[in-house]
């Protein structure tokens, strides 16, 4: 993917690239600085100087480290860019932890990131960092979901894994194999799953996670699975989502699959 001459740059080069065709890298200007960029919609955009970054997500967010902060052990600073705002990890996460996040390299859809930290005692270890709720809006097609690009991935205290499901190629008339998904609750109190709606072409079975044999929901702690398989009726992409309402609250599953001829 070219993303052609951008005006005072002197040198870029293209790091990681979403489903969406957005591209996160670094460029030097005039000042002979590392900036971050983010390509998207045919633009270019400046993060900022002494950010390097290292991946983004279909919502855009970008990561990376900030080598401006610098941490212990002449550290960079672990770094997000969301909705217009370069972020200094640390910020996000408790105060007093005895751990500093040093670069952030990897987030996935569900606002998850991974990365490097330094422990009070200098060693390295590697973290993985969760958004207790990340998003606030619900979408239901992936237009929808470009347009609210920060939504709540998961109701509080549950916790959905896969973020989403995508079957691929699947004939016309067929069903696709299952996938599983796990939900955890992550509460101190029992959630129980109500229901499904937004279902068509896609296929929703409860598993573990219906009440059944007595069970009053699912135990601080547990967790339960159910499976999704996609059916299409005709050949073409074909996008959706499976609300599921839990007495915590609602939680959206994104879905995709191509039926061909």
């Amino acid at each position: 993917m070219d993303i052609g001459t951008q005006p005072g740059w002197i040198a870029s080069q293209g790091l990681a690239i979403n489903r969406f065709a957005e591209v996160t890298g670094y460029f030097y200007g005039a000042d002979y600085v590392t900036h971050g960029f983010l390509y998207q919609s045919g633009k270019a955009q400046d993060l900022g100087p002494n950010f390097l970054p290292s991946a983004l997500d279909d919502f855009a967010d970008v990561v990376g480290t900030n080598s401006q902060l610098v941490g212990p052990e002449m550290s960079g600073t672990a770094a997000l860019y969301a909705d217009g705002v370069l972020q200094n990890l640390n910020t996000l996460i408790p105060a007093k932890t005895g751990f500093y996040l040093a670069d952030a390299v990897a987030i996935n859809n569900s606002g998850q990131i991974i990365g490097d930290g330094i422990l009070t005692n200098s060693d390295f270890q590697e973290y993985v960092l969760t958004p207790i709720c990340n998003r606030d809006k619900y979408p239901i097609s992936a237009s929808d979901l470009k347009k609210n690009q920060h939504w709540c991935l998961a109701a509080k205290g549950i916790l959905i894994t896969p973020f989403s499901a995508a079957f691929g190629d699947v004939a016309v008339g067929t069903t696709s194999s299952s996938i599983t998904v796990n939900g955890t609750n992550t509460s101190g109190s029992p959630i129980v799953f109500q229901g499904a709606d937004g279902l068509g072409r896609f296929n929703f079975t409860t598993d573990t996670c219906s009440l059944k044999d007595g069970r009053l929901g699912l135990e601080p702690g547990a967790s339960c699975k159910f499976t999704v398989s996609f059916s299409p009726n005709k050949a073409g992409v074909d996008e959706g989502s499976i609300l599921l309402g839990t007495s915590a609250g609602d939680v959206v599953f994104q879905l995709d699959g191509t039926g061909t001829d």
